[in-house]
């Protein structure tokens, strides 16, 4: 009301960049960085989840549900299923982890993989599949809502897409940037 503002850490991260972050119901923050690839849960200012993935970096996170989030990642571009209530309890891990049943354990399982490096943005589309844009070469992806083997809908060269907006009537649209 009188026109000021203030700003306060929430949570400090040992990782150097914080590329994603979401808000969950419960007040938590999910938060990816890089270049360690470490997918953290911050609940009232303390890290109580912390697992770093077979990546180098987390660049987006989505929440299909209140109970699972999916994480973009690079290097290699996989997207990861997230079972919020495993991962919540998993503890808070340093290394990284490798093996898939490990991952498992502390409710991560792979979504699905492009061909190209990174997973840049990930959407909902309005009839539940998953949409992806990639980088460098900038293509566009969708995957079904349980994940899988993706579609090419558009593939470009020396592009990245840098957001994806979901429409209600089905469309999509995505900024690219080409080099």
């Amino acid at each position: 009301a009188d026109a000021t503002y203030a700003s306060r850490d929430v949570v400090k991260l040992a990782d150097p960049q914080v590329f994603a972050i979401k808000r969950l119901s419960d007040g938590a923050i999910l938060a990816g960085t890089s270049p360690k690839g470490a997918l953290y849960l911050a609940r009232d200012g303390k890290i109580t989840a912390r697992t770093a993935l077979p990546v180098d970096s987390i660049f987006d996170l989505l929440l299909l549900d209140e109970h699972t989030a999916l994480v973009a990642t690079g290097n290699p571009g996989r997207i990861y299923r997230v079972d919020l209530a495993k991962f919540g309890t998993a503890g808070v891990g340093a290394e990284k982890i490798s093996d898939a049943k490990l991952l498992a354990v502390r409710g991560v399982t792979v979504f699905g993989e492009i061909r190209d490096r990174n997973v840049r943005r990930i959407a909902l589309l309005a009839d539940g599949r998953v949409a992806a844009g990639s980088a460098p070469k900038g293509n566009l992806y969708t995957f079904a809502r349980d994940g899988g083997a993706p579609v090419i809908l558009q593939e470009n060269r020396d592009a990245e897409v840098t957001d994806l907006l979901p429409q209600p009537n089905g469309d999509l649209y995505a900024t690219i940037v080409f080099a």
